[in-house]
């Protein structure tokens, strides 16, 4: 269960940081 909740938060940030800031600007250690 817990996996799954790290996942999904992981893909929230990095979605909102795509919307954000662009596919290009957004780096791994943001998302993390």
């Amino acid at each position: 269960m817990e996996k799954c909740s790290t996942k999904r938060k992981i893909l929230k940030t990095a979605l909102d940081m795509f919307s954000q800031q662009g596919y290009e600007a957004t780096s791994v250690s943001q998302i993390a």
